[in-house]
């Protein structure tokens, strides 16, 4: 096979765009006499397009365009499309792409040379075009593996679930320790509430907010238990990569904190747990994350999103969760979602989130602190709590509840 130095002048651009910008070929097209290359990191030219032959059939609405927009969606990233070519001849002022000739004396346009400084020196002359071309494609070969082992390992640590996996084994624990209280006990309710369930009671009552946050760890049921961590791993292994971990982690914490505030606030006297208002706020935050970018038309987000639809309706019928409680936790989800999210074009969108935020925080804070009543009294359970606490030996807790219960008692 004979070689023409222009086809070679190409590979040697490939090979400079592959080895220092991290391009990957995605195509070559012999008949049409061109590479098409791909960085989803770049933010100007994710796609790049080289030809070392000018070929009248392929035309910018015919063939470059829809091939751009190809690699595009392919890549996930959007980007000026940019043309490489070795040939003088290659201009086509009617599309609507940067164009730009390289020759060994420079290029056409030297205000590519602010993106990749080094493209007006990667040219030169070889004596032998075959043998320049085998090393360049066995150079070019090595360092696409090493780059595809890099993105695999990168990609793989990225997108496993480990905070996932933290926060259903923080759960499990709180279960299990919930659980074998309740068997020291003798008292199912006894073991619930020393673990740091939601009792509406002991929290307006004794001031034990922290039942607000630890709540959303315990699992009082022991058969449906399988199912709540079954919804919170299908939904955050898929939330966690598209967020940072700060990020996810936030997300769920803030949104089942808020939806347990919106228990409290809304609800009557009750004895509540479970992850379901974060889940909830994950779920919130997927949905904001696919309106950012507008992936809605994807077939197989359209799955993922009925997926989640399914298990937030099956973690709604889990006992121990409130309506208010799910929607707290999924609208704060959503609006965390929205702040975190990175489209420039959303910029005041996050701006006026924030503000939002600030005052839907306020706002509960405040009716947080004003909610005094508890309604209606559990006078029982709050006798069999007293009394299981007495005796297995926590005299001064019990001591404390029932002052806490009889203050109470009066102000209702």
């Amino acid at each position: 096979m004979e070689y023409s130095k222009a086809f070679i002048s190409a590979y040697q651009i490939v090979e400079y765009l592959v080895c220092e910008h991290n391009y990957q070929i995605m195509r070559v097209a012999k008949e049409k006499h061109e590479i098409w290359l791909a960085n989803p990191k770049h933010k100007q030219h994710p796609v790049i397009h080289v030809i070392y032959e000018k070929d009248d059939d392929a035309s910018w609405d015919s063939y470059v365009h829809p091939v751009f927009m190809m690699l595009y969606s392919l890549i996930q990233k959007q980007g000026e499309p940019l043309e490489l070519s070795t040939i003088d001849n290659h201009m086509d002022h009617v599309a609507p792409l940067k164009q730009v000739f390289v020759h060994k004396d420079g290029v056409s346009d030297v205000s590519i040379l602010k993106l990749f400084p080094k493209l007006n020196r990667v040219l030169h002359d070889v004596e032998d075009l075959q043998y320049e071309f085998v090393h360049i494609s066995g150079h070019i070969e090595s360092v696409q593996l090493k780059n595809q082992k890099k993105l695999l390992k990168s990609t793989l640590k990225k997108i496993y679930p480990y905070l996932t996996l933290f926060l259903v084994f923080v759960c499990c624990s709180f279960t299990i320790i919930s659980f074998l209280l309740g068997m020291y006990l003798n008292s199912s309710l006894g073991g619930w509430i020393l673990s740091g369930c939601y009792y509406k009671m002991n929290v307006v009552a004794n001031h034990e907010y922290f039942r607000l946050f630890t709540s959303m760890f315990v699992q009082g049921d022991l058969l449906l238990f399988p199912v709540s961590i079954y919804a919170l791993y299908s939904v955050g292994k898929i939330c966690e990569p598209i967020f940072k971990k700060y990020q996810f982690f936030l997300i769920f914490i803030i949104s089942g904190l808020v939806g347990n505030v919106f228990m409290l606030v809304g609800e009557a006297n009750a004895v509540g747990f479970g992850a379901g208002a974060a889940i909830f706020g994950l779920t919130g935050s997927y949905f904001a994350w696919v309106l950012e970018g507008k992936r809605y038309e994807a077939p197989f987000i359209q799955k993922i999103l009925l997926r989640f639809l399914a298990l937030d309706l099956l973690v709604c019928l889990l006992p121990g969760l409130s309506v208010f409680s799910h929607i707290g936790g999924g609208v704060t989800g959503f609006l965390l979602g929205i702040l975190f999210s990175r489209k420039k074009e959303w910029h005041y969108i996050r701006l006026q989130t924030c503000f939002a935020l600030l005052i839907f925080t306020s706002g509960l804070v405040y009716t947080t602190y004003q909610t005094k009543r508890v309604e209606p009294l559990e006078k029982n359970v709050d006798k069999q709590v007293i009394e299981t606490f007495k005796e297995y030996g926590y005299m001064d807790y019990a001591e404390t509840l029932k002052k806490a219960y009889n203050k109470q008692y009066k102000l209702q």
